[in-house]
Parts: C-alpha cells; sequence; structure tokens
C-alpha cells in the first residue's frame, strides 16, 4: 500500500515543498493584512465633505450684500421672492453668475477612526474670460449678522489664488486635524475684479501617513464673474434691478 499524501511531506523533497507552501501561504497572509490595511484607511473615503454656495445658507445666514450679472442675452424669468433667500437660486436659474464675490460654506467630517490632517485648501483657476456684461442684479437683506465660523479669503485676481485666514479662533495658518467623528466648518470669500473665472477648490489631506489631493464641491467648480458695477453706482442706461429686504 502506498504511503498517504501527507507522509510523502516528511520526506526531503517533501518537506521543501511544505516549506515553500508555507512561504507562499504567509506571504499571502502578509498581502492581505497589507491589502486590508490600505483600503481600510483610503483618503479618498476618510473625508466626507459638505458644501453650501448659497451665502444665505451658510453659517450665520448672513447675506448683508448679494450681488450678480444676468448674461444680456438671457430673458430672465421668475423672482427671487420675499427677502434674500431666493435670491441665489433666482440668478442660477437665470444662468448669472456671482458679481466680484463668491462665498462657499465648507463643512468636513472624519469617517475613519485615525487622524486626518487637512494640511491645505488649495484653489485652481480652471479658465477665465473677459467681464461678463449684462444686467446687474443686488439683494440686501438687513439682518443683523450673525456669528460665523472661520472664514478663508481667496484672490482670484493673484496668479497663482492667494488664500488668507482671516477669522475665527486662531489666525494660525490654514491647516487642521480632525479625530475621529470630528467636524470642522468655514466659509471661503473668494474675489475677482479683472475677468471672469471658474475655479475649484482641492484638499491636501493625509490618513495614516498616505497623502492624496480630494476635490471640494461640484466638478464644474466655482464662477466668480466680474462686471458692471452694483446698482447704486450702475452707469446711465446700464439694466439694473435690486431689492431691499
Amino acid at each position: 500500500m502506498k504511503p498517504g499524501w501527507w507522509r510523502k511531506l516528511l520526506t526531503v523533497p517533501g518537506a521543501i515543498v511544505t516549506a515553500v507552501l508555507t512561504a507562499l501561504v504567509g506571504a499571502g497572509v502578509t498581502w492581505s493584512v497589507l491589502y486590508l490595511r490600505h483600503v481600510e484607511i483610503q483618503p479618498d473615503d476618510a473625508v466626507k465633505l459638505s458644501v453650501e454656495t448659497d451665502p444665505a445658507d451658510t453659517a450665520g445666514g448672513n447675506y448683508s450684500q448679494g450681488s450678480a450679472i444676468i448674461p444680456s442675452d438671457i430673458r430672465t424669468h421668475g423672482t427671487p421672492g420675499a427677502g434674500c433667500r431666493g435670491f441665489h437660486s433666482w440668478v442660477a436659474d437665470n444662468h448669472g453668475a456671482d458679481r466680484e464675490r463668491t462665498v462657499v460654506q465648507i463643512v468636513a467630517q472624519n469617517r475613519t477612526d485615525k487622524p486626518v490632517l487637512v494640511q491645505r485648501m488649495r484653489v485652481t483657476i480652471v479658465d477665465g474670460s473677459p467681464p461678463l456684461t449684462g444686467i446687474a442684479v443686488s439683494c440686501t437683506d438687513r439682518r443683523p449678522a450673525a456669528a460665523e465660523p472661520r472664514q478663508l479669503a481667496v484672490n482670484l485676481d493673484a496668479a497663482p489664488p492667494g488664500v488668507e485666514y482671516i477669522s475665527g479662533p486662531s489666525k494660525a495658518p490654514f491647516g487642521f486635524t480632525l479625530a475621529n467623528g470630528q467636524t470642522e466648518s468655514f466659509v471661503v470669500s473668494a474675489f475677482g475684479t479683472r475677468a471672469t473665472y471658474r475655479w475649484k477648490i482641492d484638499f491636501e489631506i493625509v490618513v495614516d501617513g498616505v497623502a492624496t489631493t480630494v476635490p471640494v464641491g461640484d466638478k464644474e467648480g466655482f464662477t466668480t464673474a466680474a462686471g458692471l458695477p452694483s446698482c447704486g453706482v450702475a452707469p446711465a442706461g446700464k439694466p439694473c434691478w435690486s431689492y431691499t429686504d
């Protein structure tokens, strides 16, 4: 009767085969652990980003002066309604753009059990075009200003766009660490007076030593248009619409 397969493993050739199999299994276990560890800390999934582009709905809800431009070839429809709450969406429905200032609120939340370092916010100009011509529209809300989270100012006219940390609990340069489940909120005000800019925001983050870049907001980015002066000083003959709450 021939010895069983397990007896062959006790021979010298069998011992060699056993060692090879053991090495392969060990390598497989190591690969699996490293692979699972890599998936567990995938930086792209480490932070949940929420973006609010309507200034009336940002933290504090202070929309003291909203200004926009609607292209001259657009036949406007609808109205913003009472107050300034509907102004931003009305402008968007009529293919308008923020005039010289775009306000974006960003809320970042850590979704992992590891600290997430948000070490930099980068603003990139996707494209630029001449100042927009059309109807200057604005809305003034007389509600008292409310407390807002820390704020950043972006100079779109600079090359590259400059980012300045201007308010909040700390005057330190931009950058923070999110603990497990922690949330950080801040408001970005981007200014541009020389052209119509389409621009985007990216976060540079580090999770467990792994660095990556995470886009913020819609893939089309944001639009800030240089254009006509505000309604109060609109040139003679230029159409202008305004609303004061």
